[in-house]
């Protein structure tokens, strides 16, 4: 099966990189293994910590998220592009998730050509996403949490 995914991701990777006319970096292909721990969850968290450091008052603040939004982390997929690169087109394919929460990563790290403000909710085919400043941001701004949250409230229909 990983075969499978493996192949379609490059082929992918070649058609959308004649699609939008550029070369498209060469992601490394995701192991059996790694493919294994991503699974069609409710949303899709992603991060970007080139030194692999994810400060505890930062995951309390996104354990915080997930208690507002009523879920686990068991119903996320989170993914650190520092640790796994991956484009959004690959990610929505692989994972067949429909929310993403992306902190602190531009539409550009992940191959989308678009352009928006934080917090607005897009939508890319068939999946939302919200763009949102970094979790360290977050940690020190009330103004960028509320503005998250209302964002949230929305794309979760919560009242």
């Amino acid at each position: 099966m990983s075969d499978n995914i493996n192949k379609s991701l490059i082929e992918s990777k070649q058609l959308l990189g004649e699609l939008i006319d550029q070369e498209i970096v060469d992601f490394p292909e995701l192991s059996a293994e790694q493919l294994s721990k991503f699974n069609a969850k409710d949303i899709v968290v992603m991060v970007n910590y080139t030194d692999g450091n994810f400060p505890k008052s930062e995951s309390e603040l996104l354990g915080g998220i997930y208690n507002a939004l009523k879920l686990d982390r068991t119903q996320t997929n989170f993914i650190d592009l520092g640790k796994q690169p991956m484009t959004f087109k690959d990610a929505a394919k692989i994972l067949g998730t429909k929310n993403f929460i992306l902190f602190g990563i531009n539409p550009e790290d992940i191959r989308l050509h678009i352009n928006l403000r934080p917090y607005q909710i897009v939508k890319v085919g068939e999946c939302q996403l919200i763009f949102s400043h970094k979790l360290a941001d977050l940690v020190e701004n009330k103004s960028y949490k509320g503005a998250l949250w209302a964002s949230l409230k929305v794309m979760f229909n919560i009242q």
